[in-house]
Order: structure tokens, then sequence, then C-alpha cells
């Protein structure tokens, strides 16, 4: 069987990795969440020059939720200068169910702490279809053209619980519109999915930008079965980004934690009870 070498510079450091493809060792981990900061902060100078596509892979695997400066590009925000909060996870589960639950806005309070509802506002006038990789997938099929599904276009609010206890705040969450929904290919053939959502309003034009993007790409675990290597950054621009860091960075920390935890959990019980 082929195999695949990693390599990432930690402290000065080069050390490589070789795992057999499509498949994960449960034995590799993170030392401390130091050398996983580092390792992504050595993303900086690759970010300033390579595509998006790149970013996803490098991000350490088992990565806790961590702002990281200077920002990691987006697609819609390629050349700003900001902050980003970079985490990853594995979940055992099969890529249809992972995407299932990020797309159908329904399943929200079921798992996600740190928005437990999502409210559409409004969808697209024409249906962009669904990555090839997801159409083939019956139920993702039926709720393609749902109005609670997101897809590309699609502008919702989230009811954000900046506490993570699922209790949604008062007051109004910014409008969110999906930025970005495709299928892309990484250096090893996998064909993973890529979402990306942005912060939309006249906040968003003067004073904040934020947007984040998530990854979904398809693995087998060492028991056989499959999985997904699960990454996210989310990347803020403009006048209030220090405060964003200063003052609610531990929030978000929690917040991202509590979305990526759940998800995976949720995700894992679906696929152990062969639901999707």
């Amino acid at each position: 069987m082929s195999t695949i070498s990693t390599t990432s510079t930690v402290s000065g450091a080069t050390s490589s990795s070789t795992h057999h493809s499509h498949s994960l060792s449960h034995d590799s981990s993170i030392n401390t969440s130091r050398s996983s900061l580092q390792s992504v902060n050595s993303l900086n100078t690759l970010s300033s020059s390579t595509p998006v596509p790149s970013i996803g892979e490098s991000i350490p695997p088992e990565q806790q939720p961590r702002i990281v400066s200077p920002a990691l590009k987006t697609p819609s925000y390629p050349n700003a200068n900001g902050i980003t909060m970079v985490y990853s996870t594995t979940i055992r589960a099969p890529l249809q169910t992972v995407a299932c639950l990020l797309l159908d806005a329904r399943t929200y309070p079921q798992w996600n702490a740190f928005c437990p509802g999502v409210t559409i506002t409004s969808q697209p006038k024409s249906t962009a279809p669904l990555p090839a990789c997801l159409a083939a997938d019956p139920v993702l099929a039926s709720i393609a053209n749902n109005h609670t599904t997101l897809r590309d276009g699609t502008a919702f609010n989230f009811n954000v619980s900046m506490d993570a206890t699922g209790q949604p705040r008062k007051r109004g969450s910014p409008t969110m519109k999906v930025s970005l929904l495709e299928q892309f290919e990484r250096p090893d053939g996998r064909v993973g999915v890529r979402i990306a959502w942005k912060m939309k309003g006249i906040a968003a034009k003067l004073l904040l930008r934020s947007e984040r993007v998530q990854e979904l790409v398809p693995a087998v675990a060492d028991d056989g079965k499959p999985c997904v290597e699960y990454v996210s950054w989310d990347t803020y621009y403009g006048m209030l980004t220090g405060g964003v860091n200063s003052y609610y960075g531990k929030q978000i920390e929690a917040g991202c934690t509590a979305w990526m935890g759940g998800l995976k959990a949720y995700a894992e019980e679906r696929a152990q009870v062969g639901t999707w």
C-alpha cells in the first residue's frame, strides 16, 4: 500500500510522519497545545503566497480552538489582515453524515450548544446543486431544496449562546451568508467538501468582517470504518478585530470547542446507530 509522508516544522525542528494512504494513526497525537500553535503559526508565511486549498491540510490534527495571527486567508478576503481561530478533529462517521448535520439547519438544536438555532432569512433564486460527492447520498438529496438547508448563497442568522450553554442570547445576531459550497481534491486524491460563510450587513462593511471555512475530508479509521478529518478556520478582519481577541477570545474559543465537540459526538452517535 502506498504511504503518505507529512512534514511539519515545530520550534524550528522538522518532524516527519508516515501513515497508510486514507487511514489514520491514533497513536500519533499533538503533545501540547503550544506545539500545535507553533505549527499553525508556521502557516502564516505559507498562506501569504499559497491559495486557500493548502491551508486546511496544513492545520495540525486534533487542534483545539486557538487564535493565531497574522490571519489565515479565506475565499472572500484573500489579501486582508486580521486574526484567525483554528481547530480540527477526527470524526468517526461517514462524510455524508457530517455534511448533513452542517447543512441541515433543523439539526443544530440537537448538537450545537454554541449556535443552537439557525434562522434562514433568504435562499438564492436559482438552486445551486450540491457537490457531486454529496448529491448521490439519498438523505442529502432529499433535503437539497428544503428552505432549511444551507446552500451556496443562503442568508441566515445564528442564535448564538456565547457561554455555550445552549441558551441563545436575546439580542439579534449578525446576518451570515454562505459564500462557498464546493468539493475539492487533496493532493493524495481524496475528495472532500468545503463550506464557507461570511458576515453581512453594514457592521461587517465598516467595523468587523468575518469568514469561516470548514473542510470535511473522508478517511478510513484504524478499525476500517469511515471517518472524516474535520478542519475549520474562522478569520476576523476590520477595526474591531483587536476587541474580538481581547474581550471575546476565550468565549469564542469555548464556543468553537462546543461546536466541534457537539458535531463530533452527535455524528458519531448517528453513525453508530446506523442513522444516515
